[in-house]
């Protein structure tokens, strides 16, 4: 994310629907992973699991895109 933010640019890197839904899902996962840390709480990583699995369409997206070509 940081690297794609740092070649796009923010306007870039927020054109595409994919590149929001994955910053998202890392800024929610980084607070996650600091809460549990900081106050040893469990916060409900189930969730974010399963928003994470959806982080895997993108590559079947493109991969139907490709053999389209």
């Amino acid at each position: 994310m940081i690297f794609k933010l740092y070649a796009l640019g923010l306007k870039g890197y927020a054109r595409e629907g994919f590149n929001l839904f994955d910053g998202i899902l890392v800024v929610i996962s980084v607070f996650d992973i600091a809460l549990s840390k900081l106050f040893q709480i469990s916060t409900g990583a189930s969730v974010i699991s399963a928003f994470r699995t959806l982080r895997i369409l993108r590559v079947f997206k493109l991969a139907k895109k490709v053999r389209s070509l």
